[in-house]
């Protein structure tokens, strides 16, 4: 038995890390994850992300939703939110936090899908400061939203 005890801590760490599913329906998963070591690493690499559309961020209550477009519509889909860390600046009034929005469809067909995804405040860290949202599957496509 005791050659064994050295699972349950390795099971332990490994379910502490990487992203937390914070929303499922039936055919999308959100994730999200905070790891600026992990931001850094995705943005300057290209092909993170499947191809998609990011329309605009918006806070309704204690939720922001991302409305994005992408194809499918008969298979499974995540997108995951990768948190870099909040920056402060002389220059601005609020602090930022800069954020990758990563798609990965294992759906095959081609018809065009609008979906809000959900991701609760309670999961980000506390406001107030503007998220920027980067689109990695499309050159210089962010949207900001302000997080109360």
């Amino acid at each position: 038995m005791k050659k064994y005890s050295w699972i349950a801590p390795l099971l332990l760490f490994a379910a502490a890390c990487g992203p937390d599913l914070v929303f499922e329906s039936n055919s999308v998963k959100n994730y999200l994850e905070i790891d600026p070591a992990e931001y850094d690493s995705k943005r300057l690499k290209g092909g993170v992300s499947d191809e998609y559309e990011l329309e605009n961020a918006e806070v309704e209550g204690d939720t922001i939703f991302l409305n994005v477009w992408y194809g499918g519509g008969c298979g499974e889909v995540s997108f995951t939110l990768l948190l870099d860390e909040l920056v402060t600046s002389d220059t601005s009034s609020l602090p930022t936090l800069a954020s990758l929005l990563m798609l990965d469809d294992r759906d095959d067909c081609e018809a065009g899908i609008n979906e809000s995804l959900p991701f609760p405040l309670s999961e980000l860290p506390d406001g107030p400061y503007t998220l920027y949202v980067y689109n990695p599957s499309v050159s210089g496509q962010v949207v900001l939203v302000d997080i109360p």
